[in-house]
């Protein structure tokens, strides 16, 4: 199943952006899957995209989410 693959790297890839600490289990357990599918079908291009998504060690998040006014409410 070769395209299950992609799709579970993207998933992954898209749940380290939404940055949820809830996720981490589940990315690895994406990356995993997609790693195991992609070697076995020689998807050289593929495994490397999934060593550089574990490689990252915490979840982007996009400032604009996070960023907030720390200011008193006066």
């Amino acid at each position: 199943w070769p395209w299950l693959a992609h799709n579970q790297a993207d998933y992954a890839e898209m749940l380290q952006k939404r940055g949820d600490q809830r996720d981490f289990q589940r990315i690895d357990e994406l990356l995993d899957s997609a790693w195991s599918a992609a070697s076995q079908y020689g998807m050289v291009r593929l495994e490397t995209r999934i060593e550089a998504l574990r490689a990252k060690k915490k979840p982007e998040r996009d400032a604009s989410i996070i960023s907030f006014n720390t200011g008193g409410m006066n």
